[in-house]
């Protein structure tokens, strides 16, 4: 019973798979007002009102979603920029730290030069 079931089902489904590749080879044979391309307008007439109404009433539904998608993206980015904004801020404090350091040694210097100039006296 189920080998049979499943058996049908693929048969069904290589059926469709076949159809749809014959019916996309004629249409893109055919010239531009063949019958499939009237068939594909009438269709395009009777769909586009409901897609329209559709898109319409899906926007908000849309826009909801986009907007959390962009505040989860946002949220991303400012927890980069803060890792960032750490770095810099150690980097900024360890060249300062040099920076001092580095005056403090001249400073030295200056009092070693001012030491020796007095001892030569």
């Amino acid at each position: 019973m189920y080998d049979k079931t499943v058996r049908r089902r693929r048969a069904v489904l290589a059926l469709l798979v076949v159809l749809s590749l014959i019916l996309l080879t004629a249409y893109f044979g055919e010239s531009s007002d063949g019958g499939l391309h009237s068939v594909q307008r009438g269709f395009l007439t009777v769909v586009s009102p409901i897609q329209e109404g559709a898109n319409k009433a899906l926007k908000p539904v849309r826009d909801l979603f986009g907007w959390f998608g962009d505040t989860l993206h946002a949220k991303s980015q400012l927890a980069e920029v803060r890792k960032q904004k750490d770095k810099l801020l150690k980097e900024v404090i360890a060249e300062r730290a040099d920076q001092h350091g580095y005056h403090e040694l001249l400073a030295l210097d200056h009092l070693d030069q001012l030491s020796l100039n007095n001892y030569r006296r």
